[in-house]
């Protein structure tokens, strides 16, 4: 789901966030989201262009910020899944 929020786009698997654009000179930046901070502000790397896949571009992040040994590490390489519900501009 995309939800945009003025010029804001987060984006969401189910519940969970996987990439957010913010403010970055003049434009936007769209970055995946790896992490959470303490208080639950997502964190993410970003990328140059909001990718067409979100769930693609998170687990590529996962990937380039985590260690093959942290738990979160995402295994195997990535396999789109099929779209369950309807992508949406939030409008």
């Amino acid at each position: 789901m995309v939800d945009r929020d003025g010029s804001q786009f987060r984006v969401f698997d189910g519940h969970e966030l996987v990439g957010f654009t913010m403010a970055q000179g003049e434009g936007r930046e769209y970055r995946a989201v790896v992490h959470t901070d303490r208080e639950g502000l997502p964190y993410g790397e970003p990328f140059p262009v909001l990718p067409t896949d979100p769930l693609r571009a998170r687990h590529e992040a996962l990937q380039d910020f985590l260690r093959p040994t942290d738990p979160d590490y995402p295994q195997g390489p990535y396999v789109p899944r099929v779209a369950r519900g309807v992508v949406g501009d939030g409008g």
